[in-house]
């Protein structure tokens, strides 16, 4: 199972996978970081975390929701599983 904890509102021109693994690596194993790119290269504005268990990617939820990054106000939005 792996687990994503999508984030909105984060992903600034500044913001980095980098920065996301090391704001969420406290909680939990990271599977995987995402940030999408539009086709000219801009960022969509959210990254995904993939944490390898759910009670991590709670955690992350319940802790950083709401919090700033580089600046840039977080909304955890919600944990979602996916086979």
């Amino acid at each position: 199972m792996l687990y994503y904890v999508p984030i909105t509102d984060c992903c600034s021109l500044q913001c980095e996978v980098d920065n996301l693994r090391e704001y969420f690596a406290s909680f939990g194993d990271i599977v995987e970081v995402h940030i999408p790119c539009l086709d000219s290269g801009k960022k969509r504005g959210f990254g995904i975390v993939q944490f390898a268990s759910v009670p991590d990617a709670a955690a992350a939820l319940k802790q950083l929701n709401a919090t700033v990054l580089l600046g840039m106000c977080e909304q955890v939005l919600s944990v979602t599983q996916v086979m």
